[in-house]
This record gives C-alpha cells, structure tokens and sequence, in this order.
C-alpha cells in the first residue's frame, strides 16, 4: 500500500515513518507492506501527487508554512483518493470546511500504534468497498449507516 504522509514537524514525520515501517498490515487489506512517502509542506505534497499515485494519504491539517492541507484533500476527493486528516487541532480553516467523508483522526487520541495502522487499513477498505459497489450499504466499525438512518426516521 502506498501512502504519502503530509506533516510538517519531522519529528512526527520520523515517528509516523518507524511506526508504519514497522507495522504488519491487516491480512483485510490485500499488500504486502507499506512504502511511505513523506512531504514536508502543502507546495510539496502538490508536486508529489502530480507525479505519482497512492493507496491514502495522511494529512497533517495545519502546516507550518502557513497553509491548511484543506485544499489537498478537496483535490484528492475529486479524484477518489483514500485520505484522512491526522492533527492536533480542530480543523477550521478559513479556506473553507474539510469534505464531510474525510475523517479526522486526533492524534492524541490516536497516537502511533497499531490503531493507527488499523484505522487506515479500515478506512481505505471501506473506501474502495464503496468505490466498487456504489449502492451497497456502508458500514462502519461494524455499524450499518444505513440502519442508522432508518432509526431515525423511525
């Protein structure tokens, strides 16, 4: 699976880089390993994603060089891109909202630990689950989106 890590702290970048290296990857998700690729800032992130391709991409929200990665991630939904916003801070921008399906992931609720690891690997099944079966009903962490809306209503 190959992932693009956007985080400006490169002491975060080194932690998330051993902790990914390092980790075995759910037999759910059908790879061998992950190759990580990192960037330090949003001007880089941009001209790494017009060359190559990723499975997901991690997104730290706010970067350092005074940017949200807010306008990557409108990018990468447009072009069905796995992705997840990975911070510290509430993600308000004034560039404009994230997109509702991307999740936030806090990172001291997260950490990096295998939960970590597990989160991607869930959501990027998820992703291409829905990607290739459009009508099929969603679930998440077990729960049925649909049966929840139903619930609801009722």
């Amino acid at each position: 699976m190959k992932i693009l890590i956007v985080e400006d702290d490169a002491e975060q970048r080194e932690v998330l880089v051993k902790a990914l290296s390092y980790a075995k990857i759910p037999r759910k998700v059908d790879t061998p390993g992950f190759e990580i690729t990192v960037a330090a800032s949003r001007g880089s992130a941009e001209k790494i994603l017009r060359t190559r391709d990723f499975d997901f991409v991690l997104l730290d929200f706010y970067l350092e060089d005074g940017h949200s990665s807010a306008e990557i991630s409108h990018e990468l939904s447009k072009k069905k891109v796995p992705h997840a916003f990975y911070t510290a801070d509430e993600p308000l921008t004034k560039t404009g909202p994230v997109p509702r399906d991307v999740p936030v992931w806090p990172k001291a609720a997260v950490g990096v630990s295998m939960d970590l690891v597990t989160k991607i690997c869930d959501y990027y099944q998820k992703f291409t689950e829905r990607a290739s079966n459009p009508g099929a009903e969603t679930k998440f962490f077990g729960i049925s989106l649909g049966g929840l809306k139903n619930r609801k209503a009722q």
